[in-house]
């Protein structure tokens, strides 16, 4: 298992993006600068993350992702206080995942010689999200990353509780 810590918020695909050039979509600065911090993730973790890549061969395995976004108590609640609700500066709980995981997992998303695990995100059978409130005045993501083997997440319906609906 490999964990990353990710300073900086997490940026939602909605708003990473300035416009076109060449047809291609351009990264804005917000988000050039999240997939820098990625990267420097990436970077302090070389040796783990090739463990990871050699330990995982697509016909036995997937991979399983949890995703903890910790928010900065003043953006998380209105006026700081769970009792006043939760505040729009949080953003919602899944903003930025499509982002995390391609800058992590894709090269097709990096400049050449970029850190990345180099794992299509088809690959990935379970995510986990979280969205914490954090008694800090920056925002940190912490990303765990492990190689499961496929046999282990193939459910039946009788596990699931489906048998009285398939029947």
């Amino acid at each position: 298992m490999i964990k990353l810590i990710v300073q900086g918020k997490p940026i939602s695909i909605n708003s990473a993006y300035t416009g076109r050039r060449g047809g291609k979509k351009v990264l804005n600065k917000k988000a050039r600068l999240y997939r820098e911090s990625c990267w420097t993730s990436l970077n302090s973790k070389k040796a783990e993350i090739d463990l990871l890549v050699k330990s995982f061969d697509s016909k036995k395995h997937g991979l399983s992702m949890s995703i903890t976004s910790y928010v900065p108590i003043k953006d998380y609640y209105l006026k700081a206080t769970p009792s006043n609700g939760l505040s729009q500066a949080k953003g919602d709980v899944d903003n930025g995942l499509k982002l995390i995981v391609d800058f992590l997992l894709n090269a097709r998303y990096a400049p050449r010689g970029a850190p990345v695990i180099g794992i299509d995100d088809k690959y990935n059978t379970k995510i986990f999200l979280n969205q914490l409130p954090f008694k800090h005045k920056t925002y940190i993501t912490v990303i765990e990353i492990e190689v499961i083997p496929l046999s282990a997440i193939i459910l039946t319906a009788a596990q699931l509780g489906l048998l009285p609906l398939l029947d």
